[in-house]
């Protein structure tokens, strides 16, 4: 019994999914957390799991937060040596207590290869239930000991550290060892050796310094050694006189051994070639340019500079004497030819005339002097000599002088270029010795380090020492095992030997507690004689009574004795995992397969985004992009930004071609995405002419020719016309009309070369405005009139035809709308053999009692044709036939119309029509007209008011309808207009009778009620349009007697889909009416309202959220810079200029001494200053440059509270524990935090001193502002937005709320959230 009771205990202990992994290994001793509290700083250093156990307590395998860390000792035996098991020194009979001899890991304890664990559950929060309720640890906080066994331990990865000793030896550290993988407490070995540097060389050139850097450095300890080359070449100016041989300038390579010389030289600096320099005889001041190229083991240094060569005539000897033989030493004559006269009296005596001739400056090394000559002889002398200048040396440092080497340092005259080196002695090394003892981990050795140029020796290396291990034996109990632990006292470092298996309890022949049970005779106590451990066994039973069965949570019980037969089964949980997603987190749902129980448990973090990208190319003027699409959830974002590609423009275009009567244009466009880049204006061309004799006309590039077509004779004096859409017209001389009996040919051709223009429109009219239209065929020509023709712009067209006696007819043919009297273009109209004449209406086109056609017949005399027979056909099939009348007018179909008498009626069909005013006085003149019913609609009426009355609501117009028995005819509908084209429309009620207009109507409608004052009319025309120009099919309009408009628009129209809409009021003048107030109401309930404008137009809901701050000249915003207290003035007074709607810009200059008036910023530091929204430091000064504090931040805003309107969201926050009263911001502080604007940190404090950035500073003025980004408008339109390269991704935490403050856009009024429906 006891060797299970013993096995079920360690195979509880063990986890059931093991979680400790290698990658986040770590030694608790290495970064050690010491704490007040011995359960805190265990909690503080352990390694936290979470694994599934049985729970006493909810009597059920469930999720168990295990601590473990392990168990470090002074002495590196476990506590259990003495009998302690548990962390609060408590031993394992759970009563008396012993010494833990716990100390800091790493200083004076070490590893004894047991850790400390405690378990808490997750379902009922109690401590150590996994220890069963008898366990002395269970509901308590504390831990207790458990081995860290064998089986459980991983090889520590082996690591290398490398530490520089001197300039030949760096020492190798290798770590390795072993670890539990439960608690990661490790046993380490560490072993040292010294190994030579491994050295790489590179050269580096260095032109300013005149040297080659050749460094040698190690690859593993990155030790290095540096030695200087000197690469220095002097070129030195040339100063000398013409003496008929070459001069250059000189060079001197003063370069170290080992380095390459190459120079070339030129005339001019890019392009020195030359592989000497060049040379001049002639006096002058040449300048020769040179480039040297020096060359150290294959790496190359380019020095580019210029020299001069100064020459100049000068006949004189080196020491600056004459040198024309005269004998003279002052003589200054310079003559090559004198043959040593010139010094000789020619009769001046000592009397001679002197002037000055000229001077000569001295050099280094020559004296400098005036020449005087005699005028009246011309003896040339010299006199006042100076003294030669001497060199002006310049030193410049080559090489530093070192320990090991000499420097070197190069002198050059400034004046001539002279130059001499001087060598810096080498200097000497001053040693220091030290010496490092051997230990057992790292051998000894002595130092000599140089205190000037650090070079480092080692000597005299003596090996590392043995270790000094100490054994240490704890010898196993009845439940733990034994072990030897060997620790060295020199490094700490050490291992664990000689496990022995537990030695296993030892009873006593036992001691009866109790009589015999259900379960047995009796009760039988066992001691062990080693321990004091106990047990108890049951004498044999005469069986208990099975009650009900054992279920996953109740226990079987005998029903006689009530004792436990069989424990609750437990839940058999099985496991079902929901991988975790980019949404939504994983989790493992464990179901009970006996009762169904489950719970879900073991959360995993959500996945990563999977995203997908797709490449938006850039455009000549937009950005490319990419879009990165996540394929999960379709999370997406766009980023890395490409620059536009730019235009690229295209030859020039003729958009226009030049006209007689205008200018022609024509432009330069882009070849990628046909932006117009340039313009340019044609002169215009000559496009009207009048034929010659020959009947012939040039118009443009075109020849027209008009002749008759049976004769062919040429028709003079014909005005031709070329249009702006390339169609040439031509007008008939009076003394010629269309006639199918004397037809007329057009001819068009290219005038250069004289080709046909197939395909041109020809329109040929004459003085009685007959007209005939079509296009030219393949030769160019065509002849009108013809049998059929199309309508024109007018609605004419002239056509002919032939009788049966041969005879020809023309007539001209007019369609139009009977209603409105509009021209119908593009009918097509032809004459049978018979002269009738059909007219086929354009598509779109309708023909009933609603929308008549009115046909008239002319000859080309213009008169009119009666009884000429019409067949009218319309786009939708229907068809309409009859006679013209005596004007040679038909109207299809025909309807029944008739003119009010002077008692206001009129019949028509079958009804009696009455139209009356308001007062019942009759309305004569009206034509009223009735529309017949098709299929089973029924008849309605139009009602036209005569010339003179309109449709008013102080004049209301009443129509009655009677039917023959003077009976109210009830529900036809009644639509009536007058001259200005106002109508309204409405069903007769159950008197017959409509009233209009009335206060409520369709847009479009004419609305109005009687005010009861002449002087006062509501009477108006509203028209609904949407944001494309459409009209709102549906609108319905209201007015009341203030004139106040309200539009009902359809359910299906909706503000934050469809837009805004324009709504115009006229009067029924047709005049803008300004200054109505308008209500708009969308499909959604959301309400808009506004006035009209001057246009008598408004469109709503346009409120306007203006942009308030603008980012940085280099395309920036600085979400993260500090604010700096300027650009937070500019910030308030956008905001309360706006809102008052004054000129910030216009304030008085401020009264700050530290705020220039030229500043970008004073006009809005005015402002503010004036309503004393900012008041400055005690100094007197604003200081704009410095950063504004979170505590000046919102003062600020409180100020603007007092100026204008802001939201606020009430806080119940009581305050801020770092503002104290009497703080100089503590009211505007509270005031901000009571109106929700400012929340503070998790910490419980403000921070009022700290600077505030300008991503934060925009969600609290967008906050107060009641203001949030419509996030759907900016993903789908941010090629319109304004943009920063700063700001690219939606998802950091204020990029929303930037764009809101950044774009200028009109809303949609009352929806929530904010929806933007136009940038602006």
């Amino acid at each position: 019994m006891a060797l299970v009771l013993a096995l079920v205990l360690c195979i509880g202990m063990v986890p059931s999914a093991f979680a400790a992994q290698e990658d986040n290994y770590h030694d608790p001793a290495e970064n050690w957390i010491e704490a007040l509290n011995r359960t805190n700083e265990l909690d503080a250093n352990s390694v936290v799991t979470i694994e599934t156990f049985n729970c006493c307590e909810c009597g059920q395998a469930t999720s168990f937060e295990v601590f473990r860390v392990p168990e470090y000792t002074r002495n590196g035996e476990t506590a259990l040596t003495r009998n302690v098991k548990y962390s609060d020194g408590t031993c394992l009979d759970g009563e008396s207590k012993g010494d833990l001899l716990d100390g800091t890991p790493g200083q004076d304890a070490y590893y004894t290869g047991y850790h400390w664990t405690k378990a808490v559950c997750q379902t009922c929060g109690t401590f150590n239930t996994n220890m069963g309720a008898t366990s002395y640890a269970c509901d308590k906080n504390v831990y207790w000991l458990y081995d860290c066994a064998a089986d459980f331990f991983e090889e520590l990865p082996e690591t290398q550290a490398i530490e520089q000793m001197d300039d030949t030896y760096h020492r190798i550290t290798t770590t390795s060892g072993e670890y539990c993988a439960f608690c990661f407490g490790t046993f380490k070995e560490e072993n040292s050796t010294l190994e030579r540097h491994h050295m790489e060389s590179a050269i580096r050139p260095e032109l300013a310094n005149d040297r080659f850097v050749e460094m040698d450095t190690c690859a593993g300890c990155g030790y290095s050694e540096t030695a200087y080359t000197a690469a220095k070449s002097v070129v030195a100016d040339y100063f000398g006189v013409v003496d008929g041989q070459p001069h250059t300038v000189t060079v001197s390579d003063l370069s170290d051994a080992g380095v390459t010389t190459a120079i070339r030289y030129g005339s001019e600096a890019n392009s020195c070639t030359l592989t000497s320099a060049p040379n001049y005889t002639e006096a002058g001041d040449y300048p020769v340019y040179y480039e040297i190229t020096y060359t150290y083991h294959d790496t190359d240094m380019v020095e580019d500079g210029v020299a001069f060569v100064h020459l100049r005539d000068e006949t004189v000897a080196e020491d600056g004497s004459c040198s024309c033989g005269c004998g003279n030493p002052d003589c200054g004559c310079q003559d090559p030819d004198c043959d040593g006269c010139c010094c000789e009296d020619k009769g001046c005596g000592e009397n001679h005339n002197w002037v000055l001739l000229d001077s000569v400056d001295p050099t280094c090394l020559t004296l400098g002097y005036d020449r005087y000559l005699c005028i009246e002889c011309g003896q040339i002398e010299k006199r006042d000599y100076e003294a030669a200048l001497g060199h002006a040396y310049q030193s410049s440092v080559i090489r530093e002088a070192t320990c090991e080497t000499p420097g070197k340092t190069l002198d050059i005259c400034q004046r001539c270029g002279d130059t001499k080196e001087t060598t810096i002695p080498q200097g000497e090394h001053d040693f220091s010795t030290s010496s490092v003892a051997a230990t057992c981990t790292s051998p000894g050795y002595t130092l000599r380090e140089c205190s000037i140029c650090g070079e480092r020796h080692i000597e005299d290396i003596t090996a590392a020492l043995p270790h000094n291990y100490v054994s240490k034996t704890t010898p196993a109990t009845c439940e733990g095992g034994g072990k030897t632990i060997h620790l060295c006292e020199g490094c700490g470092s050490s291992f664990i030997t000689d496990y022995t298996s537990p030695l296993g309890h030892s009873w006593d022949e036992g001691k009866e507690i109790t009589d015999a049970t259900c379960t047995g005779e009796g009760m039988t106590e066992y001691t062990c004689v080693r321990c004091g451990a106990t047990r108890l066994e049951g004498d044999p039973a005469a069986g208990h009574v099975p009650g009900a069965p054992a279920t996953c949570t109740e226990p079987q019980l005998c029903e006689k004795c009530g004792a436990v037969i069989e424990n609750a089964l437990g839940h058999d949980y099985e496991a079902v995992v929901t991988e975790a997603t980019c949404i939504e987190m994983g989790y493992t749902t464990f179901t009970c397969s006996r009762c169904g129980d489950s719970y879900q448990g073991e959360y995993t973090d959500l996945a990563p985004h999977d995203y997908q990208e797709e490449v938006t190319a850039p455009t000549c003027t937009e950005m490319g992009h990419t879009t990165y699409t996540c394929s999960h959830c379709g999370d997406t974002y766009d980023g890395v930004y490409t620059d536009p590609t730019g235009h690229t423009p295209s030859d020039w275009i003729v958009d226009v071609e030049p006209t007689t009567g205008s200018e022609g244009s024509r432009h330069k466009e882009c070849t990628v995405c046909g932006e117009v880049l340039e313009t340019e204006e044609l002169e215009q061309l000559y496009n009207q002419a009048t034929t010659d004799s020959q009947g012939e006309a040039v118009v443009d590039r075109y020849l027209v020719i008009v002749t008759d077509t049976d004769t062919t004779d040429p028709v003079a004096n014909a005005t031709v016309t070329l249009h702006g859409d390339d169609t040439i017209s031509v007008r008939l001389p009076n003394s010629r009309l269309l006639d199918y009996d004397d037809q007329t040919t057009v001819t068009v051709l290219l005038s250069e070369p004289e080709t046909p223009v197939e395909g041109m429109a020809v329109a040929v009219t004459d003085k009685n405005a007959n007209s005939r239209g079509g296009t030219t065929d393949a030769a160019g020509q065509i002849t009108v009139p013809g049998t059929t023709g199309t309508t024109n712009g007018d609605g004419n067209t002239t056509v002919g035809w032939e009788d049966a006696d041969g005879n020809r007819h023309t007539l001209t043919v007019k369609v139009e709308r009977t209603e409105t009297g509009r021209p119908i273009q593009g009918s097509e109209v032809s004459m049978g053999t018979t002269g009738n004449i059909t007219v086929n209406l354009p598509d779109g086109q309708d023909m009933d009692a609603r929308n008549r056609v009115t046909i008239t017949v002319t000859d080309n005399e213009n008169t009119p044709q009666a009884d000429r027979t019409v067949i009218v056909k319309a786009d939708l099939g229907g068809t309409a036939q009859g006679q013209t009348n005596k004007d040679g007018k038909l109207t299809v179909p025909s309807v029944e119309s008739a003119y009010t008498d002077e008692n206001g009626e009129a019949v028509v069909g079958q009804y009696t029509v009455i139209v009356t005013d308001i007062e019942k006085s009759p309305i004569e003149g009206a034509l009223v007209t009735l529309l017949p019913s098709e299929d089973e609609a029924k008849d309605a009426f139009t009602v036209l008011l005569p010339s003179g009355r309109l449709l008013d609501g102080n004049d209301q117009t009443v129509v009655t309808v009677l039917l023959p028995d003077t009976t109210p005819a009830k529900g036809l509908n009644v639509e009536v207009s007058d001259a200005k084209d106002n109508h309204a429309a409405k069903d007769t009620d159950k008197s017959g009778q409509i009233i209009v207009p009335d206060a409520t109507g369709s847009a479009g409608e004419i609305i109005g009620t009687d005010t009861g004052n002449p002087d006062k009319s509501n009477t108006v025309n509203v028209n609904v349009t949407d944001e494309d120009g459409k009209p709102v099919d549906g609108a319905e309009i209201a007015v009341d007697e203030d004139s106040e408009v309200s539009v009902t628009l359809p359910d299906e129209f909706a503000f934050d889909e469809d837009g805004p809409v324009t709504v115009t009021v006229t009067d029924n003048q047709g005049e803008a009416k300004p200054d109505v107030p308008v209500t708009v109401t969308d499909g959604t309930g959301i309400t808009a309202a506004g006035e009209t404008g001057e246009d008598g137009a408004v469109t709503l809901p346009d409120e306007y959220h203006f942009a308030y701050i603008v980012g940085y000249e280099d395309g920036t915003v600085g979400p993260d810079r500090d604010m700096s207290r300027a650009e937070a003035a500019a910030v308030f007074a956008r905001i309360l200029s706006e809102a008052r709607g004054d000129d910030a810009t216009n304030a008085r200059a401020s009264s700050f001494p530290d705020v220039d008036t030229e500043a970008w910023y004073a006009d809005y530091v005015a402002y503010l200053e004036q309503l004393g929204v900012v008041v400055g430091y005690d100094d007197g000064k604003f200081h704009a440059g410095a950063s504004i504090t979170r505590e000046q931040f919102v003062t600020m805003c409180v100020r603007l509270d007092e100026w204008m309107a802001l939201e606020t969201y009430e806080s119940e926050r009581a305050g801020f524990a770092d503002v104290k009263d009497g703080h100089w911001a503590a009211e505007f502080i509270h005031e901000a935090t009571h109106n929700g604007w400012i929340v503070g940190y998790p910490d419980g404090k403000f921070h009022g001193g700290d600077q505030i950035t300008r991503a934060e500073v925009v969600t609290i003025v967008n906050r107060m502002l009641g203001r949030t980004a419509d996030e759907t408008f900016i993903r789908h339109n941010e090629d319109s937005l304004n943009t920063f390269r700063d700001l690219q991704n939606p998802h950091y935490w204020a990029y929303y709320d930037l764009m809101e403050a950044a774009n200028g856009h009109t809303i949609v009024t009352g929806a929530e959230p904010e929806a933007w429906h136009e940038v602006k």
